[in-house]
């Protein structure tokens, strides 16, 4: 059923995100307890979901493989038609492949993982039509305590992604080819794409000075 009224339309899509959670969360729960095996999928799991929002948030998800073949038994509505997926506060390091075949994503939630670089956001670009993305929450490497404090704690010591310089600006330029317009629960500004487009150009010019810089290095040690 096609809505025409906005109103309409965005309760539509509550109730199928509602009875997504519904499912996955009471139904069939996937978590660690399966550890990843085909062969605890359920036989009488068939398709009884049509829905464009699947949440998967909160089930211990450590990879994408093998939970494709589990949404394809539950959701009766093609898979690459998925317009929005929740999959914050899991385990997840990366970003499988299979993820960039939703050519209808245009939301995706990855906020409270365990992704230690924005590199493995570039994979999403060839989602053309995505529209927001979560990626706070996301601890990166450990770095040194420059300061003295009487509290131990390596929490202490822990960066999330978003704390590093430009982090805006770099998600902006590696899912470029997109539709991004917001960036945990931000909207993109106008200056925001600017400022980006900017720090990418002065970053070229940095890595080719350097480039420059060392093949002086190794004539002059030649010589």
């Amino acid at each position: 059923i096609i809505y025409s009224s906005p109103f309409l339309r965005a309760l539509q899509t509550a109730l199928e995100v509602a009875l997504s959670m519904l499912f996955t969360k009471n139904d069939y729960m996937i978590n660690e307890d399966n550890d990843n095996d085909d062969t605890n999928i359920p036989n009488n799991i068939h398709h009884v979901i049509q829905t464009h929002g699947l949440i998967l948030s909160y089930n211990l998800l450590k990879n994408w493989d093998n939970y494709l073949k589990v949404m394809d038994k539950i959701i009766d509505t093609p898979f690459h038609k998925l317009k929005w997926l929740d999959l914050s506060h899991n385990q997840l390091t990366t970003i499988d492949k299979e993820i960039s075949q939703l050519e209808s994503l245009s939301v995706l939630y990855l906020h409270g993982n365990h992704f230690q670089s924005l590199n493995c956001i570039k994979i999403l670009n060839k989602n053309k039509k995505l529209q927001k993305i979560t990626l706070h929450g996301n601890p990166s490497v450990y770095v040194p305590i420059t300061t003295t404090t009487t509290n131990t704690s390596k929490n202490h010591n822990r960066k999330t992604l978003e704390e590093y310089p430009h982090y805006r600006h770099k998600i902006i330029h590696y899912l470029k080819d997109t539709a991004l317009k917001s960036i945990d629960f931000i909207a993109i500004t106008k200056k925001e794409r600017q400022d980006s487009t900017l720090y990418i150009e002065s970053m070229k010019r940095k890595q080719k000075y350097r480039l420059q810089l060392r093949l002086q290095k190794e004539k002059e040690g030649k010589s």
